[in-house]
């Protein structure tokens, strides 16, 4: 859930109701494999998560289920550590 935020004009919403500032932008284009999304809006943020995963000097990206929709399959694995995505 995006939310308006007086600081940056937006935040990010968390299910517990926790919010964080985001600033929107368009990434050119973002692939998976064979799947490319062509100027994809994102939000960017330093996101208590990506602390608590120890991903805060590293590259990292939620995935919405609008993202996640355009696949016909979508499996999360979390025992293994994996994520698979096909088309």
């Amino acid at each position: 859930m995006t939310t308006r935020n007086a600081e940056t004009g937006r935040a990010v919403q968390s299910p517990t109701g926790r919010q964080a500032a985001a600033e929107a932008m368009v990434v050119t284009s973002v692939h998976f494999d064979d799947v490319v999304f062509d100027r994809l809006a994102v939000l960017m943020g330093d996101f208590h998560i990506f602390r608590h995963l120890g991903l805060e000097d590293r590259p990292a990206m939620l995935l919405g289920v609008d993202v996640l929709g355009a696949f016909d399959r979508v499996v999360i694995d979390l025992k293994r550590g994996e994520l698979i995505m096909e088309v």
